[in-house]
């Protein structure tokens, strides 16, 4: 049984199946894992600063491979990410980042 963590198995990942697909989604978006992971290291760098005191961080996006790769790319900073349904009212979004402690939520838009 292997003791990486998950981003190290991810990282692995990326660089050992590089030009295979990684994910899609409805829009028609696709990425290989090398452009996951170079977005992903894009996006880490654009989110340290508003993440940087958070230990949970909010996500509020549809189902996406935007909101896969920023998933990744809070699990690669070591955060916990919090998906939040965009779905529920402006009240249950509240409530659920209220019990979670995030104080900043990415959003799509």
């Amino acid at each position: 049984m292997s003791e990486d963590t998950l981003q190290e198995t991810l990282i692995q990942t990326c660089r050992r199946v590089s030009d295979k697909l990684a994910m899609a989604d409805s829009s028609g978006a696709k990425v290989t894992f090398r452009e996951a992971l170079v977005k992903c290291i894009f996006l880490t760098g654009r989110l340290r600063a508003i993440w940087s005191d958070q230990e949970k961080v909010g996500i509020l996006v549809p189902p996406s491979v935007g909101g896969a790769l920023l998933n990744w790319a809070a699990l690669l900073m070591g955060k916990i990410p919090v998906n939040l349904n965009y779905t529920l009212s402006q009240a249950g979004i509240t409530s659920c980042i209220e019990q979670c402690g995030i104080t900043d939520v990415v959003v799509s838009g």
